[in-house]
């Protein structure tokens, strides 16, 4: 089954983790994977979460993550896992 990605920064702030999670969950989500980290000195927050949301799309998923973007002031890219880039290779000798 495809999860949805978000990858966001934003400033270093309380209630990012919250915000993300809730935002999920609002989606009758499930989180399988996050990974975060806070650069210390540029004060920026990065996360990665994927979860499982069965029927989303990447196009409603930007929209609907809006908000949460917005009240946070996010930087965020939201794929899906089963949108893959295609790359073509040719090769002559």
């Amino acid at each position: 089954m495809p999860t949805a990605v978000l990858l966001l920064s934003c400033p270093d702030q309380p209630g990012v983790v919250h915000g993300v999670a809730e935002f999920v969950l609002g989606l009758e989500g499930n989180i399988v994977h996050a990974e975060q980290h806070i650069d210390v000195e540029s004060g920026v927050f990065f996360q990665r979460v994927e979860f499982d949301v069965p029927g989303l799309t990447a196009e409603r998923l930007a929209t609907t993550f809006a908000p949460v973007a917005e009240r946070f002031r996010m930087t965020v890219q939201a794929k899906m896992t089963a949108d893959r880039p295609r790359i073509g290779l040719l090769a002559s000798t």
